[in-house]
């Protein structure tokens, strides 16, 4: 227990901490900016902030934190003194930008004033824009077909739109920009005439009409780039309608591009959201959605971003329904050696006439790592998801394509250059010819532990199709591809080390089913994005690669796990790591399945006791057993998964161990009910944990020396009695309360009747039968009363960081309770000064009951 000493030198501590934490904001000048402010305009504080942010910029620099209350900032609004009076005076020039300041840093998305707390930040809620539309008469955006998108580019109301809202100034530094939305800037030409601009460079009046950066290196940090907007004339180029990056090194964490278009006719438009040229921006963690290249007679490339000689590093990105509207690149287009790294994107339903996602030319060659891409379409040509130019030298590791479509070839990948993909997943990708991947003419393509299955040609080349080509493929899966796994057209496939369904001549390679462990998923429809197409433990893929073919960098599978578990290779994208088990499901299953998966698993948990080796586990799906189990002297787990099965065995005994069984015989998550004795165990010493044994003539009686180690049981209404010859700890036992933490209170079944032994709870309790959650007027003390040293991770939250006892204690069915620690904020298990953090960004807040103005 804490002394009252030991919680005032707690005290002093923390106050040392936050006045330190203070002293070093005193030494941060912070001005604010509020346009509703009422008072002298002097940036001291809400009521006498800056109205207009111009004015506030004046005042920055180095050094100096600028706050910005909600609201709407345009950058040709500055606050004039008059002898008339003083007002805000609009100048309409369309040439004024946001210039940032060297080394400062704007904050967005304050209450501001008037609010009860004005230092209250919610970049969500308290919306700071800056916005391009000058006059304010922007029309609304009426659909996203190519004629909306153009009409909406070309109409006369964003012709007196900035032409960029946010520039870098001439002192460079390293600016930030933190919670804004940036809007309604408009680049580029007016009319219809000769364009201005290349590919090699960039204009202040053509290109970033959200933010033109070139100078420094700029930080944004959940901003917002949307509904910006650039035109290029014919011959002319213009792009990056969101942000334009030419010669600096940015870095954008968190920010959304939703919705920026670039347009030209007649001309060149690239990069809807940002176009980067000699630039090396890094991104993490942002998404784009709905950016657009398009127009008429011209070419539109990179719907979302357009690199020129830039490598940009992007980290657990999202791009989505970007479109190169009849061009290339959805999502991505690279040109003149770009080669960005690419890793954790996901790119989903992106669309172009060629590369779906990705376009590649030159010798642009991008590296890509764990990333997904799924639903992209080449509309019109090749390379559903991403077209390889004739010099790509691309390693692409760890990454999945799924259901990508090309209207010609290549469903998942079509073109040359001399690229590797290892440990990839090509799944129910689609083309004409070359479902997985079309390789052209004099390319040369290597596949490394990639699995291929479920692809479809309307053609030829279920997985590859190859023309003048070379194809390698080394322990590799092609498997379940139509109408044939491999087709050449005067090209060769150098196979080896793979399992290819049908005759396929190679070294090390077997033509067998590689038993999926479930590859028609959870929606029970193969070649969707949930099939789980790991290797079973019965697959013939096991140990069956060449270890030399791996490279010395590649230490891991598709998975993130040890890419050489057994000594040998496995082949695909999966490497078998374990769990070392069998599937048991009464409704579903058969004993002349293999039970190496849940959908080829055995009908009753006695066949999968007897299959199983020692150290396995056998999983049982929840669901009413009519049998008789024993262990047979076999250091097995049998467990149940996800959820609680039950064993109803009149008139015998439910669970038996009498061969010898030591701790490495384990029951858990089970219930056991009408039978004569629940567990009955002689001479043995195995685990029984989280098993409710209600209802039967006896619980579990132990003799001949044994020792069971019972732990997180509930025994109740057992008519002759619960324990016999033994002990339990941190249980709930109706007749005996012999053991460390054990109770021997009701332990509140929800329905007994109907066969339901989870738990009452106020705060949450799993419905089987529906599948959802019910709330009930009490709660079972069992709850949170289990091992205090026992894992609670698999649990939902809020769950007290404390397993419950029963059955369904550490399932995901586990009955919630409340968080038990106060202070910990972020219910890791500890108060610490992340808790700290939480509580100080949340100082004062208050729940926000009408809607700001």
């Amino acid at each position: 227990m804490k002394t009252p000493i030991d919680m005032f030198a707690a005290m002093t501590g923390m106050m040392i901490v936050l006045a330190g934490g203070a002293a070093c904001l005193a030494a941060s000048r912070v001005i604010y900016c509020d346009a509703r402010a009422p008072g002298n305009n002097s940036g001291s504080s809400w009521a006498n902030a800056y109205v207009c942010l111009q004015d506030a910029l004046k005042a920055a620099g180095p050094g100096v934190e600028v706050r910005v209350a909600q609201g709407v900032y345009k950058p040709d609004r500055r606050y004039e003194i008059r002898r008339d009076g003083n007002r805000v005076v609009a100048s309409g020039n369309r040439t004024d930008s946001f210039v940032l300041p060297s080394g400062g840093t704007l904050k967005g998305g304050y209450a501001g004033y008037g609010a009860a707390n004005p230092d209250q930040r919610d970049v969500a809620a308290f919306r700071s824009i800056l916005s391009g539309d000058l006059a304010g008469n922007d029309v609304a955006l009426k659909g996203y077909d190519w004629q909306s998108i153009t009409n909406f580019v070309q109409d006369k109301s964003r012709t007196d739109n900035s032409l960029t809202v946010i520039m870098t100034g001439s002192g460079g530094g390293a600016p930030v920009v933190d919670g804004f939305t940036i809007t309604g800037g408009h680049a580029g030409i007016q009319t219809a005439s000769q364009g201005r601009g290349d590919l090699a460079s960039a204009l202040t009046d053509m290109d970033g009409a959200g933010a033109f950066l070139s100078s420094g290196s700029p930080r944004f940090v959940r901003c917002t780039f949307r509904l910006n907007t650039t035109r290029a004339g014919e011959s002319g180029a213009a792009g990056g309608a969101g942000v334009l990056c030419l010669n600096v090194s940015p870095s954008f964490a968190e920010c959304e591009f939703k919705e920026n278009f670039a347009c030209a006719f007649a001309g060149t438009c690239l990069g809807g959201a940002m176009r980067n040229v000699r630039s090396h921006p890094v991104l993490a963690n942002c998404t784009f959605t709905g950016n657009v290249v398009a127009g008429a007679d011209g070419q539109y490339w990179g719907g979302a971003i357009a690199n020129s000689d830039s490598s940009p590093t992007l980290t657990g990105c999202r791009f989505q329904a970007n479109l190169a509207i009849r061009s290339r690149g959805g999502a991505i287009f690279n040109s003149d050696k770009s080669n960005p790294v690419l890793s954790e994107c996901t790119f989903e339903s992106n669309m172009a006439d060629y590369g779906g996602a990705i376009y590649n030319s030159d010798s642009s060659s991008p590296t890509v790592a764990r990333c997904l891409f799924m639903g992209n379409q080449a509309s019109h040509g090749r390379g559903g998801a991403m077209l390889l130019g004739g010099y790509c030298t691309s390693a692409v590791i760890e990454s999945r394509f799924i259901a990508n479509i090309a209207a010609t070839e290549g469903g998942a990948l079509s073109g040359a250059g001399q690229p590797v993909f290892s440990n990839c997943l090509f799944l129910a990708n689609a083309a004409h010819n070359g479902a997985v991947v079309f390789v052209e003419q004099l390319g040369e393509i290597t596949f490394l532990n990639c699995t291929m299955t479920g692809n479809a040609a309307s053609q030829n080349g279920g997985a590859i199709f190859g023309q003048n080509s070379t194809t390698r493929a080394t322990n590799c899966i092609l498997w379940g591809d139509t109408p044939q796994e491999v087709y050449l057209e005067n090209g060769s496939a150098e196979i080896t080390y793979s399992d290819i369904q049908g005759v396929w001549a190679g070294e090390g390679n077997i033509h067998s089913d590689p038993r999926f462990l479930d590859p028609a998923g959870a929606d029970g429809a193969a070649g969707t994005a949930d099939d789980d197409l790991k290797l079973s433990m019965g697959s013939p893929c096991l140990d069956a690669g060449d270890n030399d073919a791996v490279p010395e960098s590649t230490t891991r599978d598709l998975d993130g796990k040890s890419r050489i578990a057994n000594g040998r290779v496995d082949l695909g994208a999966y490497e078998f790591n374990g769990p070392f088990c069998y599937y048991v499901d009464a409704a579903t299953g058969n004993d002349l399945n293999g039970g190496w998966s849940p959908r080829e698993a055995f009908a009753t948990i006695q066949k999968g006791i007897n299959t199983a080796r020692d150290g396995y586990t056998v999983f049982v799906t929840p669901g009413l057993y009519h049998e008789s189990i024993d262990f047979r002297g076999k250091a097995v787990t049998v467990a149940g998964l996800n959820g609680a099965p039950t064993i109803e065995s009149p008139d015998e005994y439910a669970v038996s161990c009498y061969s010898a069984e030591g701790p490495g015989s384990v029951l858990k998550n089970f219930v056991i009910v009408h039978s004569d004795v629940g567990i009955f165990i002689a001479g043995s010493s195995p685990t029984i944990r989280n098993v409710t044994i209600a209802g039967n003539d006896f619980g579990i009686a132990a003799y001949a020396g044994a020792k069971p180690v019972i732990t997180n049981c509930i025994l109740w209404d057992n008519r002759d009695g619960d324990l016999f010859g033994c002990t339990a700890k941190f249980s709930c036992i109706q007749q005996g309360l012999e053991g460390r933490g054990n109770i021997s209170e009701d332990p509140l079944f929800a329905d007994t009747t109907a066969g339901d032994y989870h738990l009452m709870s106020e705060k949450g309790r799993y419905v089987s039968a529906y599948g959802l959650w019910a709330f009930d007027t009490r709660t079972s003390p069992c709850i949170d009363a289990g091992d205090p040293e026992d894992d609670v991770s698999a649990e939902r939250t809020p769950n007290g960081a404390r397993i419950n006892m029963g059955a369904f204690g550490g399932t995901p069915q586990a009955s919630m309770s409340r968080w038990q620690l106060a202070g910990d904020l972020d219910q890791d298990g500890v108060v610490d000064f992340r808790d700290l953090a939480i509580l100080a960004e949340n100082w004062l807040n208050g729940l926000q009951t009408t809607p700001p103005p």
